[in-house]
């Protein structure tokens, strides 16, 4: 397995290629919601890219949540996920420690329909702290939402454990 390398992408392109990809938007859009419509914003939110080879293989975006959380999404292109998502997710959490020293704590909101984004969460630190109700609108139904967070201090646990 090649080496993972993540950096801080500001280019709307880049985040596009990979957020508007068949399969990617198909699973994280929402009802209602148009390819056309996305236009992510680098300089209010942080975007991270993955690279393997310098191939760009996945993307992670870092919304603020509040003063001391982000919010994580992660996105790897189907053909790299097996390989790489595990070392993606490492990377992309020991950025935000590296990085954003401001960061207390790493959510993420996993609609309960994908309950293999829930594991890999989980097999990254995460621990489930609770579900919103009827909160996720998908094929036409709305559908509860688990909230997986880890700490700062848990993720230097595990960099260092």
């Amino acid at each position: 397995m090649s080496k993972v390398h993540i950096r801080r992408t500001w280019n709307p392109y880049l985040i596009g290629s990979i957020m508007l990809h068949p399969d990617i938007w198909a699973t994280v859009a929402e009802d209602g919601q148009d390819p056309g419509d996305f236009n992510p914003d680098p300089e209010h939110d942080a975007w991270l890219v993955v690279s393997v080879d310098h191939i760009e293989i996945g993307i992670f975006h870092l919304p603020r949540f509040n003063g001391v959380t982000l919010e994580i999404h992660a996105q790897v292109l189907p053909e790299y996920r097996k390989e790489y998502s595990k070392a993606s997710g490492r990377a992309a959490l020991n950025w935000i420690y590296d990085n954003v020293t401001w960061c207390k704590k790493v959510i993420a909101w996993v609609p309960t329909t994908y309950p293999n984004v829930k594991n890999y969460a989980r097999s990254m630190g995460f621990k489930t702290e609770g579900k919103s109700r009827e909160s996720y609108l998908k094929n036409g139904e709305l559908v509860d939402q688990w909230l997986l967070g880890i700490t700062r201090t848990e993720i230097g646990e595990l960099r260092h454990g």
